[in-house]
């Protein structure tokens, strides 16, 4: 996963992190647990401030994960 973030990174250098894995997950199977763990590992907060990380991951799931 972390080698996937990495080349979005490269393709997609304008994107902040959060967008990258949004790209990466999307269409993917992965489950929940598995989806909050590579969030963790690959956004940093600075990322996503002013925006809850749960409402983030709530969103991802809902809206990501589940088409």
């Amino acid at each position: 996963m972390k080698q996937q973030f990495e080349k979005l990174k490269e393709k997609y250098p304008n994107l902040s992190d959060c967008m990258i894995f949004v790209k990466m997950v999307e269409g993917k199977k992965i489950t929940k647990f598995e989806l909050r763990k590579w969030f963790d590992k690959l956004v940093p907060r600075t990322d996503y401030q002013g925006t809850p990380k749960e409402e983030i991951i709530s969103w991802l799931i809902k809206e990501i994960i589940k088409k």
